[in-house]
Order: C-alpha cells, then sequence, then structure tokens
C-alpha cells in the first residue's frame, strides 16, 4: 500500500467507475432535509444558524469535484490525495480545523474505500461506490433517533467511524468463526481415511472462503512503504 503518490496531480487511482454524485443532508434540532446537488457550490452547502451538513459523496472519479469539496472545508492538498489514493492505509488524523479518517468497509468478497472529514459544523463521506453502508444513519438523521439531530458534528462523525470499526471487527469474527469450525471438523475424524475425506471438504468449504477474507483484510491493513 502507498500512503504518498509523490505526484503534484490529484487523480483517483482505484477501480470504481460510479461516477461522483452528492448527497446533501441538512438538519438541525427540529429539521431534516435532503436533497442531490446537481453540481457542487459554494452557496449550496451555506450553513444556516444551528445547522449541520452532512454530504454523502459517491464515487471518486471526478477529482475535480471532489478537489472543490475539500477545498472549501478546508482540507489540503495531502489530504485530499489520501481520499484519492485507493491504495492508502488506515488512519486516523486530527488536523487544526477537522478530523480526518482513511478506511475501508468490507462487504462481500470486495473492499470498498472510505473517507470521513469533519468541521465544526459539517461531515463529509467519500465512498468509491454507490454502497448503502451509512443508510441506516441517514434514516437515524431524518428520525431523530436518540435525538441525534441536535448532536454536535463531532458525534455523527464518530457514529460514522463506529459503523467502520464494526465492520472491521465483524470481518475477523467472520474469519475466527470459519477457522473454528475447520478445527472442529477436522478433531471429529476418527481415522486416517476419515482426515483424508475431511481434509478435502473443508478445503473446498471452509478454506478458500476463509483465505479470501483474511487475504482482503490483510492486503488492506498492511502499511507499506
Amino acid at each position: 500500500m502507498k500512503n504518498n503518490l509523490l505526484t503534484e496531480q490529484l487523480a483517483y487511482n482505484g477501480d470504481s467507475r460510479t461516477k461522483t454524485h452528492i448527497h446533501l443532508i441538512r438538519y438541525s434540532a427540529g429539521t431534516f432535509e435532503e436533497t442531490l446537488l446537481d453540481a457542487f457550490t459554494p452557496e449550496a452547502v451555506a450553513v444556516g444558524a444551528d445547522e449541520k451538513i452532512w454530504l454523502r459523496i459517491h464515487g471518486l472519479k471526478d477529482a475535480a469535484c471532489i478537489e472543490a469539496v475539500c477545498t472549501h472545508f478546508g482540507a489540503d492538498f495531502l489530504t485530499i490525495q489520501d481520499i484519492l489514493n485507493a491504495d492508502h492505509p488506515s488512519k486516523v488524523e486530527e488536523h487544526d480545523g477537522f478530523n480526518f479518517m482513511v478506511g475501508r468497509i468490507f462487504q462481500s468478497d470486495s473492499a470498498v474505500q472510505v473517507r470521513l472529514m469533519q468541521g465544526e459544523h459539517f461531515v463529509l463521506s467519500f465512498v468509491e461506490g454507490d454502497s448503502g453502508f451509512f443508510d441506516d444513519v441517514a434514516r437515524a438523521l431524518r428520525d431523530n433517533v436518540l435525538r441525534i439531530r441536535m448532536r454536535t458534528a463531532d458525534y455523527l462523525f464518530l457514529v460514522l467511524m463506529n459503523g467502520v470499526i464494526s465492520n472491521y471487527v465483524s470481518l475477523a469474527m467472520s474469519i475466527g468463526d470459519e477457522l473454528d469450525d475447520l478445527e472442529s471438523e477436522l478433531l471429529a475424524a476418527r481415522n486416517e481415511r476419515d482426515i483424508g475425506i475431511q481434509l478435502h471438504r473443508t478445503f473446498c468449504r471452509h478454506f478458500i472462503r476463509t483465505s479470501s477474507l483474511f487475504f482482503i483484510f490483510i492486503r488492506h491493513q498492511y502499511t507499506g512503504p
């Protein structure tokens, strides 16, 4: 994995072909509004008194759009580069004007890049594709679950980050369960012939999936040069 592209150009280097589009959620203690932006403009994301906004950006192909959004909210060049760099290892950073997280979510046998950025009155989430991973959080805001709309933007940031971390833990537990099943089936074999047959069945049923999950997890967590 690469944490520094050593280039002055901003370009998305991942595989997703999802067109960049932005969902704007504007909310306060007593209001909630969700719209699909035709284009990003500073006027569209102006924050009123007691308001907070959450920009859900799907698709990272349009580097110019990503740059415009991030620059408006105070991100520096290296942070924008980290958003567009699909090979960047996971991390959490605290900057002078915002908090920033690089991560990914694991769905089926693939990993989807996720970036979160949070300032005083805003949260930005960047997802490679059209994943609905954060849809439950949007519904919680709409329904004001646990009075979430009354809380500060950093609370929303923590809710989103907790979802990403929980996804990591779920994958690790899935790998552990697969390995436990493999061990139990091997221990249940009664003789060498049974062991041979069980090994074959176990390999077909568990090992291929377990190794695939493990490879995905390690590949996207390894912090290389």
